[in-house]
Order: structure tokens, then C-alpha cells, then sequence
């Protein structure tokens, strides 16, 4: 079948000494259009605190092709499914989301056929972790006088986290390793010098947010 129709459909079933014959009329509706379950979240974090973001739409062409299992197709983003149906008003450069999370509509037209998927992309806006300085850490010298002693940096974790399990919280030398996430300090800890400015990186298991 190429083409929408109606058809006759006929079965022949031998029955002993005759052939019992079935015969039955089948529309067929070939519809180029086609609807699939939404692609993932397209995910940021809230750089600013207002959960509004720049969203790079195009930048999710790959990812919505592959989740057809790839091919020659036209990616398109509106703002309402009307608009999708009918290819007008598309998304053309970055957008700043207006709400929290927030539907697009997307269309996957195949190059090669014309035919046409719809699916929808969630843009969410993730917080940056809340956290706070810790107090300053001071204790006394152990049996060695020499301005050093061990600590275990995690029994302020809490603090810095205000107890949210949910963080991740590790410990670095340089403000630069923080923001990377390089050369974690091991726990526990012995100072070098008697006076020393670490710093923290605290992450969000799930999101992938980050504070310093």
C-alpha cells in the first residue's frame, strides 16, 4: 500500500471440500505526521538567582535527530503546538525562558520523504546550590609543636551545606581547582602552614549546579 484508500481485503480458507471465502472492505489512512514522546530536558543553572536562563535551542538539533535514530532531517522550535503544525513563527536564535520550566514544541521534518515528527523539549532552570561560609576553624597544636595537626574538613560540610544531603561538598587549594573541580583535597587533612585559606566546591548531585 503507497497511498490512502480503501482496499479489498480477501481470505480464502479450505474447509474439507470447498474454500470458504472472506471478503472485507479496509480504509487505510497513510498520514505523513507523527507524534513521539519528548526528547530530554534541556537543563542550565541559574547563574543570576531569577531562574531565567539563554537557551541555545539550535544547539539541541543533534539530540532530537538521534533520538530518531538519526537521518536527514530539518529541526524546527516554536512556542505552541499551532505554531509547529502549521511551520510558522519558529524559533530562530537563543531565547531566555519566560517561565520555569517551560514546554517547546519541536518538528523533525525527513528531508528525504517530507514526513513529520512532533515532540516537545522541557527547558528547566536549575538553582545554584545555597550554601555558607563556614566559620573559621581553629584548634590547638597535638603532641608536636610545629603549627600543624589533622582535620577532618567533612565535619563542616553540614555547615557549608546547611545541611542539605543532596551536595556534594569537597575541599581545594585554589579557587581555580574549586571552579574545575581538580586536585580534590584528601580527607583527613593535615595543614602545612599554622594560617590557611581553602576553598569549597559544592555541587548538586543531580543537576550538576555548582557553588563556590
Amino acid at each position: 500500500v503507497i497511498e490512502s484508500g480503501t482496499y479489498s481485503v480477501e481470505i480464502s480458507i479450505p474447509l474439507e471440500n470447498i474454500n470458504c471465502v472472506i471478503e472485507e472492505a479496509v480504509v487505510v489512512t497513510l498520514n505523513n505526521i507523527e507524534n513521539i514522546s519528548p526528547l530530554d530536558n534541556y537543563e542550565l543553572c541559574d547563574t543570576n538567582g531569577d531562574e531565567s536562563e539563554i537557551f541555545d535551542l539550535n544547539s539541541f538539533d543533534d539530540s532530537a535527530i538521534a533520538s530518531l535514530g538519526g537521518g536527514n532531517y530539518s529541526v524546527a522550535y516554536f512556542n505552541s503546538l499551532i505554531d509547529a503544525q502549521n511551520n510558522e513563527n519558529a524559533i530562530s536564535v537563543p531565547i531566555t525562558n519566560i517561565s520555569n520550566p517551560q514546554i517547546i514544541h519541536v518538528s523533525l521534518t525527513n528531508d528525504d520523504n517530507g514526513c513529520i515528527v512532533f515532540t516537545t523539549l522541557t527547558l528547566i532552570v536549575n538553582d545554584i546550590p545555597n550554601i555558607i561560609n563556614p566559620s573559621p576553624v581553629e584548634v590547638c597544636d597535638d603532641g608536636t609543636i610545629d603549627g600543624s595537626t589533622i582535620f577532618d574538613l567533612t565535619n563542616y560540610n553540614s555547615e557549608i551545606t546547611q545541611g542539605n544531603s543532596e551536595l556534594l561538598v569537597t575541599y581545594h587549594f585554589t579557587e581555580e581547582d574549586a571552579n574545575n573541580g581538580t586536585n580534590t583535597i584528601p580527607q583527613p587533612y593535615v595543614n602545612t602552614y599554622s594560617n590557611e585559606t581553602l576553598f569549597v566546591r559544592v555541587i548538586n548531585q543531580e543537576s550538576g549546579c555548582l557553588a563556590t
